[in-house]
């Protein structure tokens, strides 16, 4: 008897615990380490680094991402993949120049730093960030 006590005392614990989730959570949104705001510092290409001055910010916030600058804004949607390494970064843009195109980058996140690679020419993903015909933006993170 004393038993069967105990064992529903603690399956009523474990029940009364649940889940700390919103009820309207349903799992769908990720959360990312891309979330956040970036400015470009540097780009690199075949080898050589150029500074990135004056360029503007991207906010990266749940599966949505917005460029702005002084005289460029642009809009899309964004999907990561951190089982591959590195990381894949899809991003696809609904406002701007290039709006309705897929780009398929690698990025990698390092505390503030943020690496976004992708090619010059043609659609493929890079397979790295040293590989010829890739340029690969180098971003700090926006306090």
């Amino acid at each position: 008897m004393r038993r069967t006590v105990y064992l529903l005392a603690a399956l009523l614990v474990l029940l009364s615990l649940g889940s700390d989730a919103p009820k309207e959570y349903d799992g769908s949104v990720e959360c990312d380490d891309l979330q956040g705001v970036w400015r470009a510092v540097a780009l690199k290409e075949n080898g050589q680094v150029h500074a990135s001055e004056g360029a503007g910010a991207t906010t990266y916030r749940a599966g949505k991402w917005e460029y702005r600058d002084k005289n460029v804004f642009e809009s899309g949607t964004y999907k990561t993949d951190t089982s591959f390494q590195p990381a894949h970064l899809d991003s696809t843009v609904t406002v701007g120049e290039l709006k309705g195109r897929t780009g398929k980058l690698i990025y990698r996140v390092d505390g503030d730093t943020l690496w976004r690679a992708y090619r010059v020419e043609g659609d493929g993903r890079p397979s790295s960030f040293e590989e010829n015909g890739v340029v690969t933006v180098i971003c700090k993170r926006v306090k």
